[in-house]
């Protein structure tokens, strides 16, 4: 069975610390999802930031919400960054080497003892 297609993507974007975004047009349970953020649970008023995440906003939805995203990404000072696809290759790139890194440190390595005689 192929893999189904991948959606065409507008533009690629991450947070700008203190600049809170809505995701447009998602939700998580009933939740708002923000692009690059989240609020810390129990202290709404607490957000966590990971403005070194890079987010694909896909065409259909960047068409759907145009208005939106260009005025946070217009802004000034800006509430979003904008970023390239050469950027997402080496951020996706950068999350693959932590995972394998991570994987090789939690996997004991085998050592071989000397036959017993």
């Amino acid at each position: 069975m192929p893999e189904p297609s991948q959606p065409a993507i507008a533009l690629y974007v991450s947070s700008v610390s203190g600049k809170l975004v809505a995701r447009h047009g998602a939700s998580s349970a009933g939740l708002q999802v923000y692009i690059g953020a989240e609020r810390t649970p129990g202290k709404p008023d607490e957000v966590i930031w990971h403005t070194e995440e890079i987010i694909p906003i896909p065409l259909a939805e960047y068409e759907r919400f145009r208005r939106e995203y260009d005025r946070h990404l217009n802004a000034t000072p800006p509430n979003l960054k904008r970023h390239d696809k050469a950027a997402y290759d080496a951020y996706l790139a950068q999350l693959a080497a932590r995972e394998a890194a991570a994987a090789a440190k939690a996997t004991p390595t085998e050592t071989t003892e000397p036959p017993k005689e």
